[in-house]
């Protein structure tokens, strides 16, 4: 019987594992094992950390799927990446990543040593530089965006109250938390990421006291908040969290993270919903843009519906008043979904290109309103 595996899912749940471990390191055999002739094993490395120098299992290879590797043997060593593969010497070797700072950036090695029937398995990494506050951070930057964005936007429009600082540290720690939470219903592994579970788990519980005190109508919030949420939860068991409508049920959390500061200010909620319109619109935008940069970045039908997407969304911004800066944002972001699909920026750019848009959409709705 033929077996499908999907590398690319379980790149991204070694990688989160190897963030969230100290040993900087993940790693899953994908196919065989110690009776069979062939062995496959999926490895994630972040930087700083290594395969430590082990024993040859004979004839094997090593195939770079992403970044940049440096396989040592014989007093020798040689670079590898993505796309590349190298026949591993029969003779002691190691394996370290290439490149420095943020795994984030620089993404994590994912590597298949094939075949490899008599190995031992993956050594502790050589030489760990990765420092704890690596192992308390998800390697998603993009999601400090859409933390942000929603919660800063709101508390410029309605004026900051005191109660806005503990909902802002509540909000982040949840977020943290919820992270590590999904994590482990996806791998199955809750003691991997334990302490980040209880550091954050406790913090989001402190801080939320204050603001429930002082404001209790944000309990009005938490239906909604439960019930997006476990569409998170019911992807992340499946092993699907980078579906597309898993990714809207993100964008509407922070949504709604609009009308809880609008609460917290005691403003009516509904005075804030072209506020919210405008980042909901552009925050959706940016999920299907970003899918065909990266994931989808193959696929027609994506770039289409971005465009679609993104041409209907400033029909919207026209058509609902939110301002002419707001609705020249929109068209740029028109331009940037018809124009840059195809011309393999790489994440960090990507990245900057949505940083430049999250600013914009920021200070032109501000400006709007004020």
């Amino acid at each position: 019987m033929v077996s499908v595996s999907s590398l690319s899912a379980l790149a991204e749940e070694l990688l989160a594992l190897a963030h969230a471990t100290g040993s900087g390191r993940s790693a899953r055999t994908v196919h065989g094992g110690p009776a069979t002739p062939l062995r496959q094993t999926l490895v994630a490395l972040v930087a700083g950390h290594a395969l430590a120098e082990h024993a040859s299992p004979g004839d094997a290879t090593l195939q770079v799927l992403r970044g940049r590797v440096r396989l040592t043997a014989l007093d020798r060593s040689w670079p590898g990446e993505a796309g590349d593969l190298l026949v591993i010497p029969d003779a002691r070797h190691a394996a370290r990543r290439r490149g420095r700072g943020r795994a984030a950036h620089g993404r994590p090695r994912m590597s298949v040593p094939s075949p490899a029937a008599r190995s031992a398995p993956p050594r502790q990494a050589a030489r760990p530089v990765r420092t704890r506050r690596h192992r308390y951070l998800p390697p998603q930057h993009g999601a400090w965006a859409m933390l942000l964005l929603p919660y800063a936007t709101a508390v410029c429009v309605t004026g900051l109250r005191w109660p806005h600082l503990p909902l802002l540290g509540a909000w982040l720690a949840g977020y943290l938390f919820s992270y590590y939470a999904l994590l482990a219903v996806k791998t199955g592994r809750t003691d991997r990421v334990r302490p980040q579970l209880l550091l954050y788990g406790a913090a989001t519980a402190l801080l939320v006291v204050p603001v429930l005190l002082a404001r209790p109508g944000v309990l009005d919030y938490v239906p909604l908040y439960a019930l997006l949420v476990a569409v998170n939860v019911g992807y992340a068991r499946r092993r699907r969290e980078r579906a597309l409508l898993n990714d809207l049920a993100s964008v509407a959390q922070s949504v709604l993270m609009v009308f809880v500061v609008a609460t917290v200010a005691g403003v009516p909620p509904a005075g804030l919903a072209a506020v919210a319109g405008a980042v909901g619109a552009y925050l959706a935008g940016t999920v299907l843009y970003v899918k065909t940069m990266i994931r989808e970045r193959d696929s027609v039908g994506y770039r289409w519906a971005s465009g679609a997407y993104h041409l209907a969304a400033l029909v919207v911004a026209v058509a609902a008043g939110w301002g002419p800066a707001v609705v020249g944002v929109f068209a740029l972001l028109l331009l940037r979904a018809a124009l840059l699909p195809g011309r393999r920026l790489t994440p960090v750019r990507v990245g900057m290109v949505e940083l430049v848009g999250t600013l914009l959409l920021f200070a032109t709705v501000v400006g709007h309103r004020a």
